[in-house]
């Protein structure tokens, strides 16, 4: 992969399948989708700002922010999976 922009993923799926998976296990963990480990240190960072009681307004804005990267990072899953690699248009 020499291109360093999210061109660079297209087709990443299909060309080599074990690296295009491990690149989308790793992104979904960024994101905290549950069974990674990124889900479990969001959970519990976030649950321990709960139980606190000082800090709601971090937990709201850390959610916010999950929510916008969770869109980003889908953006480069769909390049990997679903769009053409550039020699295959």
């Amino acid at each position: 992969m020499k291109d360093y922009t999210i061109d660079g993923f297209n087709g990443l799926g299909k060309e080599q399948p074990v690296l295009g998976f491990v690149a989308t296990v790793c992104l979904l963990s960024l994101t905290g989708i549950p069974l990674t480990a990124g889900f479990s240190a969001k959970f519990y960072m976030l649950l321990a700002a709960v139980n606190s009681g000082k800090f709601l307004w971090l937990v709201i804005v850390a959610v916010l922010m999950a929510a916008v990267s969770a869109y980003y990072y889908f953006r480069v899953i769909q390049a990997i999976y679903f769009k053409p690699a550039p020699g295959n248009q």
